[in-house]
């Protein structure tokens, strides 16, 4: 008996105190942003990696809605050319996405114009700054990240810069009052998807086939149905209309207004750029890789369901090196670092991720030291991590195999908070779980009488 009322009891603690849901709907986990080393654009570039000293400078922690903090990396390398042959070498630092919280002013977007610097035996270097699609949410990887950085345009398959564009414009000639009840206008195109794709359009949504697209359009002020098309002329059917409430056909009348033929490129630089560093190029790679994404050419679905935005751009910092035969350079990278951000702990918990597994890459890489210089404590700190004045520093004779990952805090031993919400739940919860430990007691009790009952009646 007692060792079952202690197995209740660790079940009733256990579910109470690893209940995670919360009705404080306050946020408390800000995404930060992960930062990877130098990766080289050139194919068969003999250039090895001797050493590399990756020093990280985290002087604050960033205020949730009021600054970035402050806290750098940089990563510097021992270069060397083996080859009996100069090299001249194309190199790429991508410096990260903007994490989850506010770095900088919403009217000072020349914010990514400030972060890389990039030194070569001790000068500063001339660097480009430059950027990719990476979709929100998603992790670096060196597979499908890489290849989206182009010198130039990058005009692989169906989109080209000089692929035609049609726009085609409506007018709403004729439309009866029903009463603040929305109309709507159905239309249906009808294409080859590997010939033609949708792109933009006021349309309120539809659904898509094969080779067909049913759209629809509400009828609105002074929005009139528009729809942008990639390739060779669909066909259009004729409008249908409905009411979005109730039954009965509107008696409405919409007629082609006008088509405009442009190129792609024409219409990739019209659309607003989220930030004002983005080149040409650059942009028309971000749109037609984000258009890749979303339509493959098996669907008459939209290409572009929404604009990217800060939020769905890779910095990288592009720079050229310069190799005699047999020469080392000494080389360094500095760009700013986001954590992620735990603010159900006390104090709050802050992760810094730099992904070292890009780095094997390189024909040969070295040695590497890190090093972390900060006020603050290391969470959980791995026994390999030695303490130092500084701060922290580990050494690795060879690249390790998985990326390094750190944890900050202003105590070595932040707890994660109880809030309002989740005492709230704890005492919604007892009651069940006490009712189930009832239960559970009283069907053991039957059991065990119909146990002795039988055993009785064997004897």
């Amino acid at each position: 008996m007692k060792n079952t009322m202690r197995f209740l009891l660790c079940i009733l603690v256990f579910a109470v105190f690893s209940w995670n849901l919360s009705a404080n709907s306050a946020k408390t986990e800000w995404n930060g942003t992960d930062s990877s080393g130098a990766q080289v654009l050139d194919e068969d570039c003999p250039v090895i990696v001797q050493h590399e000293d990756l020093t990280f400078d985290i002087r604050s922690f960033p205020g949730i809605g009021t600054n970035a903090g402050e806290a750098t990396v940089e990563a510097a390398y021992t270069f060397h050319n083996p080859a009996d042959y100069a090299v001249d070498a194309r190199l790429a630092f991508p410096f990260g996405t903007l994490p989850e919280y506010p770095v900088f002013e919403a009217d000072d977007m020349s914010y990514f114009g400030k972060v890389c610097k990039v030194l070569t035996d001790g000068k500063e270097t001339d660097s480009e700054l430059h950027f990719t699609f990476h979709p929100r949410g998603s992790s670096f990887s060196v597979e499908e990240d890489l290849p989206r950085l182009k010198e130039g345009y990058n005009e692989d398959g169906f989109w080209k810069r000089d692929q035609i564009v049609t726009k085609y414009t409506w007018h709403w000639d004729s439309v009866p009052d029903t009463d603040g009840v929305y109309k709507i206008g159905n239309i249906t195109v009808s294409a080859d998807p590997q010939k033609t794709r949708l792109l933009d359009g006021t349309n309120d949504g539809g659904s898509y086939e094969n080779a067909k697209a049913e759209l629809q359009f509400y009828y609105r002020d002074h929005v009139t149905p528009v729809l942008y098309v990639a390739g060779e002329q669909p066909e259009f059917s004729d409008w249908t209309f409905r009411l979005s409430v109730g039954e009965g056909e509107p008696d409405c009348e919409i007629s082609l207004q006008n088509t405009e033929v442009m190129t792609l490129e024409d219409y990739v630089l019209s659309q607003e750029r989220p930030l004002q560093e983005i080149s040409d190029s650059d942009w028309f790679n971000i749109m037609t890789a984000e258009f890749r994404e979303m339509n493959d050419g098996t669907v008459m679905s939209p290409a572009y369901e929404y604009r990217a935005a800060a939020e769905d751009l890779l910095g990288w910092c592009v720079y050229s090196l310069h190799f005699e035969p047999g020469q080392t350079l000494q080389n360094s990278v500095t760009v700013p670092m986001y954590p992620a951000v735990e603010t159900a702990y006390e104090p709050p918990l802050h992760t810094y991720t730099y992904l070292l597994t890009p780095a094997s890459t390189w024909k040969s890489f070295g040695s590497l030291d890190i090093q972390i210089n900060t006020p603050f404590e290391v969470y959980q700190k791995a026994s390999a991590l030695e303490k130092t004045d500084a701060g922290y520093h580990i050494h690795y004779d060879e690249l390790p195999q998985k990326d390094f990952v750190f944890r900050l805090s202003e105590s070595a031993n932040p707890v994660k908070q109880m809030r309002s919400g989740d005492y709230l739940l704890m005492l919604i919860m007892i009651p069940p779980l006490l009712l189930l430990v009832l239960v559970i007691l009283f069907v053991r009790f039957l059991l065990k009488k119909l146990f002795s009952r039988s055993r009785r009646s064997d004897a």
